[in-house]
């Protein structure tokens, strides 16, 4: 049980995480495409959401002689780089083309994570994490309507940030919990978006518009699952499997996060479903399955002991 809640902590995250364009598209729209005031309301909400449970005692917290360095690389990269890029990118590329190729991410986290901190893969592990690619590839052939290059740049861009900063998280988290580190994650995006949006309205002299869209339901419940349940549980569940599980592991399995993604646009966002993409998702979750079964390794460096704080 103790090993296999890393591996269901990671699953349940990619499925959170697989609703988030959904959710995106919609609080978009409500103000008017403003990648900074969606991202503002986002991270303030999931940032007092998180100091709430502080106060009233369900989390305990301490920063007392920790290194926050790799927390803070992490905070840098994701969220406050990389939700710009993944924000924005809606508004020039259709969902399964963000999805299709954020499938290369797995393998770019793998190839980082080697170089960097010399972490140790299997030839087995890393055979499955590329099967699964594969299939992601699988369910996005045919013609990407709506494509563009500014969103083709801002996907690719995207994915070597996010890249970065889960090889930083997976660093934090030796030092960190899981909820300590995307607490601090957290409030960086809280002050960075919250700070550049109201720069942004004071410049334009529109202060006046900032709490514009607070009425619209497509927008409060946009920004309270962004908020909520990808910002804190979440990242918070993907911080608890990151020390958990081996590299090829950790990442193969943010390829659920495209069978999700894909699945939501077909059910709920009407797009159309293909025989490869069904057939694309059977070897996703081959590949996924493959790479957790594989056998475990270690990083280069030991992981703390879980506590029963951590989320």
């Amino acid at each position: 049980m103790k090993k296999a809640a890393p591996l269901l902590a990671g699953i349940t995250a990619q499925i959170l995480f697989g609703f988030t364009m959904l959710f995106i598209k919609r609080g978009m729209a409500a103000v008017g495409q403003d990648t900074m005031k969606y991202l503002a309301f986002r991270y303030v909400i999931g940032f007092l959401c998180m100091t709430v449970l502080i106060l009233l005692g369900v989390i305990r917290v301490n920063f007392r002689g920790k290194s926050l360095k790799f927390a803070i690389l992490c905070g840098l990269f994701n969220p406050v780089v990389s939700q710009v890029l993944e924000t924005t990118s809606t508004r020039f590329a259709p969902t399964a083309q963000i999805a299709m190729l954020s499938s290369i991410c797995p393998i770019v986290v793998v190839v980082l994570g080697v170089l960097l901190f010399r972490e140790t893969v299997t030839a087995v592990g890393v055979g499955f994490c590329a099967l699964s690619v594969f299939g992601v590839f699988l369910t996005s052939i045919g013609p990407m309507e709506g494509s563009t290059s500014t969103g083709l740049i801002l996907i690719i861009l995207m994915i070597i940030v996010v890249a970065f900063g889960r090889i930083f998280l997976r660093e934090a988290r030796q030092s960190l919990s899981a909820f300590e580190t995307v607490y601090i994650t957290t409030g960086m995006g809280a002050a960075a978006f919250t700070v550049s949006t109201l720069v942004t309205h004071a410049s334009r002299g529109d202060l006046g518009t900032f709490f514009t869209g607070l009425g619209s339901f497509d927008f409060i419940s946009a920004v309270l699952y962004m908020g909520i349940g990808s910002c804190v549980i979440a990242f918070s569940l993907m911080a608890y499997s990151a020390t958990g599980l081996s590299v090829e592991v950790y990442a193969a399995l943010n390829t659920i996060y495209t069978v999700v993604t894909m699945a939501v646009g077909a059910l709920l966002l009407h797009e159309r479903l293909e025989l490869l993409d069904i057939l694309g998702t059977a070897v996703i979750l081959c590949g996924v399955i493959g790479a957790s079964f594989s056998g475990r390794t270690k990083p280069a460096s030991a992981s703390p002991p879980e506590t029963e704080n951590e989320t």
